[in-house]
């Protein structure tokens, strides 16, 4: 909550903490989840209901599966709904570098040229300088975590992710990273008769 409100007043444009946003009268922000992909099973039945949620604010998180192809289905959605424009797309994993440059490149060919692309994952300040001097065409980041605590004191990097939704496994893909599909069991082994692990 207070990073949330420090972060405003010093000319963050919102956050995403709704509790925040609430309390501070800050501006709130954010986009589709990976989850909200994952529970339709397919990224273009998720773009084009989440679409016609936000037909003005729609950004399409488009790595949870492949993200050039995930790109390439966005710009097919907005076209299938008619949309002339829509707001961007995020991408969220990845060489966010090389990424943006494809993921540039399939906005403007399709006629998207107004469309933002946001990065987000692990941002900090030193990724934004190297994506400044390699040119990137990103043009807002999602900086959280780093945000207000120092990478070099502990501080939990985590996220939940869905692995299984109305009894069917699902996961996302992405390089560098392994998320198991279906739901877990939590098994305690003893030795005797103490506890040993989980």
């Amino acid at each position: 909550m207070k990073a949330a409100r420090a972060s405003y007043i010093g000319g963050f444009a919102g956050t995403s903490n709704v509790l925040a946003g609430k309390e501070y009268e800050i501006p709130v922000f954010g986009t589709m989840a990976h989850s909200f992909i994952l529970s339709y099973g397919e990224e273009e039945k998720a773009f084009e209901a989440f679409a016609k949620m936000y037909p003005d604010k729609t950004i399409f998180l488009v790595d949870t599966f492949n993200t050039i192809e995930g790109a390439k289905k966005a710009v097919e959605v907005a076209k299938k709904l008619g949309m002339k424009t829509f707001k961007g797309v995020r991408l969220d994993s990845g060489d966010l570098i090389k990424l943006s440059k494809e993921v540039r490149k399939i906005l403007d060919e399709a006629g998207y040229k107004d469309a933002k692309i946001i990065a987000s994952g692990g941002i900090n300040e030193y990724i934004i300088k190297e994506h400044v001097e390699k040119n990137a065409p990103i043009d807002g980041y999602g900086v959280g975590t780093e945000l207000v605590v120092s990478a070099d004191l502990p501080y939990l990097d985590c996220a939940y992710k869905l692995v299984e939704y109305d009894g069917n496994p699902v996961m996302k893909f992405s390089p560098k990273k392994i998320t198991l599909p279906s739901k877990k069991q939590v098994y305690r082994f003893y030795e005797n008769g103490k506890f040993k692990k989980d």
